[in-house]
């Protein structure tokens, strides 16, 4: 009904199971990692850059995207920016 591109739909239906994809597969775990990050943004808000690391270690999608430890630490660390302009977006 919406009209989306193919690996949109693909993205939004299999970005919890991404294994059950046959295709798009870069794009659902993108999804899935963005998913994951504003879950970890919104639900703990105090928690560490250690405690945040070791709760995405292992994350089938930083393994499937190849993302490194300090490329998730750049991610984590950039929090404050993400939520000052999704408030700007808001207002």
């Amino acid at each position: 009904a919406w009209n989306m591109a193919p690996w949109m739909s693909a993205a939004i239906a299999h970005h919890h199971e991404p294994e059950h994809a046959s295709e798009f597969r870069d794009e659902i775990y993108t999804t899935q990692l963005a998913d994951q990050l504003a879950l970890w943004t919104a639900e703990f808000p105090d928690e560490s850059l250690s405690e945040a690391i070791a709760r995405f270690r292992g994350s089938p999608a930083l393994d499937a995207l190849n993302v490194y430890e300090d490329e998730l630490e750049i991610l984590l660390t950039r929090r404050q920016k993400v939520l000052d302009f999704a408030g700007a977006l808001q207002q």
